[in-house]
């Protein structure tokens, strides 16, 4: 498996029992430990928003992303509505 990720890092493969370096391994362990804190910090950020606004709960956190993403954009909101709003398909903004 860690041979993988050195490939798939490196672009060359590793030979079969080389170890990977103290230096490279404490890097992937710093770049995990960043991840993870990002994606804390954005759950965090989306129940947030959650709590702002419960109908967000009806919907998953990638539809929520798109939507937040696209809130300047009324018209590329409208798919996620059904997954908010029982029985409401489709909104005319005027």
């Amino acid at each position: 498996e860690i041979e993988n990720v050195v490939k798939a890092c490196t672009g060359s493969d590793p030979k079969a029992g080389t170890p990977v370096s103290n230096a490279r391994l404490d890097k992937f362990t710093d770049m995990e430990a960043k991840l993870e804190k990002i994606q804390k910090s954005l759950e965090d950020y989306l129940e947030k928003k959650r709590q702002q606004f419960p109908r967000f709960y009806f919907i998953s956190s990638d539809d929520l992303l798109e939507i937040l993403g696209q809130a300047k954009d009324p018209m590329n909101v409208q798919p996620h509505f059904k997954g908010m709003f029982e029985g409401i398909k489709k909104l005319e903004m005027h």
